[in-house]
């Protein structure tokens, strides 16, 4: 994907770039399958280093200038009403390792939130209602969440597309977060209507989603998560929070010990959530990715809607 994120800025963006002078904040509205690029990861080289674009803009995306319209006119809250919803009913044999310790962590930045585990499809409904943020932290495919059955808890149940569109109901100001696997693909049908998890969402109120491109990696999406909220928490606005988090972890470097710096945590705080992370002590520093820098890791979450 590098090469074809190089061949677009070369062919697309850097016949523009001279008209943006004084420009900070780019909004793309894609059509066909650039649904499905990074565009904030076009990149050109300077030397021996990649310039990309979200090293000098804040990149947010809109499914159409209607749909951009209508969230951006939404009302605005500072509100914190919190709801971070773990759900794993697969994890005999797909665990997420930094899963549990990702919403742990999220729990403690606001305090006051409402942590559901074993979520299920009622769960969601009731609890998003009054929520300005709304977490998901799971497994999902690009129509779906998969979440905890009614009846057994141990059991899959999918929350589609279609139920997301005909059920639910959000406040407008509200932020949803898809860390999930593949939760903002789409493929567009032949008139480019884009229609996904995150248009199910705006369309049950959301003002803002933040979702995923591809499979992202667990640890990596840990990490971001945790420096994102940490910054929206300060009270930095939505897609400035998401692209300081993803420059940060571009940049990080582990620390002694296989540890992340500045993470506010250690290998063994990690080993102890409870996730079933079955490795031998010496195995574990190997776990932890040595080069955060690869676009594998940092971009594959985009801002959708009002940034």
């Amino acid at each position: 994907i590098e090469d074809v994120l190089q061949e677009i800025y070369t062919e697309i963006f850097s016949k523009i770039k001279s008209r943006l002078d004084g420009i900070t904040k780019l909004v793309i509205i894609p059509y066909g399958l650039f649904h499905l690029i990074p565009f904030h990861a076009l990149f050109h080289e300077s030397g021996n280093e990649k310039r990309y674009l979200i090293d000098d803009f804040t990149v947010s995306y809109a499914p159409s200038l209607k749909v951009f319209k209508s969230c951006t006119s939404r009302k605005s809250n500072e509100n914190h009403n919190v709801v971070i919803a773990h759900a794993n009913p697969i994890n005999d044999t797909n665990n997420l390792h930094y899963c549990l310790s990702e919403v742990n962590d999220l729990n403690n930045i606001f305090s006051d939130s409402v942590l559901i585990k074993n979520t299920t499809k009622l769960k969601l409904k009731e609890s998003l209602k009054t929520a300005n943020i709304f977490h998901y932290a799971g497994h999902a495919h690009s129509k779906g969440l998969f979440v905890h059955s009614e009846q057994d808890p141990n059991s899959m149940d999918d929350l589609t597309m279609e139920e997301i569109f005909d059920d639910f109901d959000l406040p407008e100001d509200s932020l949803v977060t898809l860390s999930a696997c593949e939760t903002g693909m789409v493929i567009p049908s032949g008139a480019d209507e884009y229609i996904g998890i995150v248009s199910g969402f705006i369309h049950a109120g959301a003002k803002t989603v933040i979702s995923s491109l591809w499979s992202v990696p667990d640890i990596s999406t840990s990490l971001l998560m945790k420096k994102m909220y940490s910054l929206i928490k300060e009270g930095e606005g939505r897609a400035e929070a998401l692209r300081a988090a993803q420059l940060w972890l571009k940049d990080l470097k582990p620390g002694r010990g296989g540890t992340p710096r500045n993470t506010g945590g250690s290998a063994a705080n990690y080993q102890n959530q409870e996730r079933g992370f079955q490795v031998q002590s010496n195995d574990w520093e190997e776990a932890i990715p040595s080069d955060y820098s690869n676009p594998y890791h940092w971009a594959g979450f985009f801002c959708s809607g009002a940034p």
